[in-house]
């Protein structure tokens, strides 16, 4: 059993965060009536209060100002070289000591970005990250991109104080004896990839302390997208034709029937759909039925549900095989209702083809294979922090109502979990950080 050096606690210092005003420190004291309460602003806004010799009053009302933004913790007796700032609601005031003998690596969940001057470290799995504008703590980092030892230095030394906030943060965690990160072998770690828990963590409420939600950031700087996109291929339109909604309401089969029978088909007949069939498909499930305009800029209609009316998705139309229509790549005009010739068939065509036969297994190459673009600034413009996780779920939506109108119809659909959205930026030229493709779904003619 490894042996556990005695170290004793390290000197960290409580400021008032840079983020937070006197007064909102004042609203946040005020409501705990302590002993402790008369001059607790006036000593974090000047040199702080070492976190060491803290009492348990104290330091409970400390933890509540730290999970309301109020204070940070500094560490050592330095100022902003290296602080941890609180991200969660459950937030504890402590720096627990750390092994010296066991080796420790940069945790595979940490990762570093730069941010107002500053490099913020951060970790999913934490319930704080760090601001660092000091050499030596990224010189600490890049010693423990392998299994390292802590840099040799006294208990109450700076480094030992960087250390112990930067294993509170999960940054760096220790090892076993074969080298291997203890949080290697723990199942529930192992299963997630970073940029999946990292996702899921910033784009919620609970371990972030970012802005969330509807804000519009940019109102009076960029002006919003407007809600029909600019169709630079207008002129191979082709109208589709429309389907007999009021009609189809009388002899459709029932919601319950549709959700009860709704299968993913992978399998295709050797005749394709027709013209009509496809045109009745995009009609009732992704044409624009109006636009609305508002003081926050453009809404529209559509038949699927999306976050906050923006509809920010475009819809492509690859077709390899139709009735009395030939192979392409197409542009559906959900205004108007037609599809507008991209391109013919090109390699990168053919492999958007194959990339969804691998997508499906390897079961079907689609005869139509629909494409989901969204505008990214349609709604990056009104949401923080929730923009691309609220894209994704409008992309939910799309596709259970696809799944719905084909079950209805007695066509083959299939929803697909892998695109490429380089290539298609090849395909439609647009700029990749504009916009760009989050969704696929196949068509065809069921066997």
């Amino acid at each position: 059993m490894t042996r556990r050096a005695d170290v004793r606690q390290p000197a960290a210092t409580v400021r008032l965060s840079k983020l937070a005003s006197i007064q909102d420190a004042t609203i946040s004291l005020n409501r705990r009536q302590t002993s402790h309460c008369v001059n607790i602003i006036d000593r974090l806004s000047k040199d702080g209060i070492p976190l060491d010799g803290c009492d348990s009053d104290l330091i409970e009302i400390l933890e509540a100002m730290a999970r309301s933004g109020s204070v940070e913790l500094h560490a050592g007796h330095t100022c902003d070289k290296l602080i941890l700032v609180p991200c969660r609601d459950d937030f504890k005031l402590r720096l627990d000591s750390i092994s010296l003998e066991c080796t420790w690596q940069v945790s595979r969940f940490a990762y570093m970005h730069y941010s107002d001057g500053l490099l913020i470290a951060r970790s999913p799995l934490a319930d704080c990250w760090l601001k660092i504008s000091d050499h030596t703590v990224c010189d600490i980092l890049y010693t423990a991109r392998v299994p390292s030892s802590l840099p040799a230095c006294k208990p109450d030394d700076y480094v030992m104080h960087a250390c112990r906030m930067l294993a509170r943060a999960e940054i760096i965690v220790p090892c076993e004896y074969s080298g291997k990160p203890l949080e290697a072998h723990e199942e529930k770690c192992r299963q997630w990839d970073l940029h999946d828990l990292l996702f899921h963590s910033l784009s919620r409420l609970g371990r972030t302390t970012q802005k969330m939600g509807g804000s519009y950031a940019f109102r009076g700087e960029i002006d919003p997208l407007p809600a029909a996109k600019k169709n630079p291929w207008a002129g191979s339109f082709y109208a589709l034709p429309r389907p007999d909604i009021v009609g189809l309401s009388r002899v459709d089969i029932s919601l319950t029937a549709a959700i009860e029978t709704r299968r993913s088909i992978r399998q295709h007949s050797i005749v394709p759909l027709s013209l009509t069939q496809l045109g009745e498909f995009l009609f009732r499930t992704v044409r624009t039925r109006h636009i609305v305009p508002t003081a926050f800029g453009e809404l529209l209609s559509r038949p699927y549900a999306n976050g906050g009316g923006l509809y920010e998705q475009e819809f492509y139309v690859t077709i390899d095989a139709c009735l009395d229509c030939p192979r392409g790549f197409y542009y559906y005009d959900g205004v108007n209702h037609g599809l507008c010739l991209i391109s013919g068939p090109t390699a990168d065509m053919e492999l958007l083809l194959d990339e969804a036969s691998a997508s499906a297994a390897w079961m079907v190459r689609p005869q139509i294979l629909i494409t989901i673009a969204s505008r990214f600034h349609r709604i990056g413009w009104k949401y923080r922090g929730m923009a691309y996780a609220t894209q994704l779920k409008n992309v939910g939506a799309i596709y259970q109502t696809m799944y719905l109108v084909a079950t209805s119809m007695n066509v083959a659909g299939c929803a697909l979990g892998i695109g490429n959205s380089d290539r298609f930026c090849r395909m439609t030229g647009e700029d990749y950080l504009m916009e760009g493709s989050v969704g696929e779904f196949m068509l065809g003619r069921p066997l």
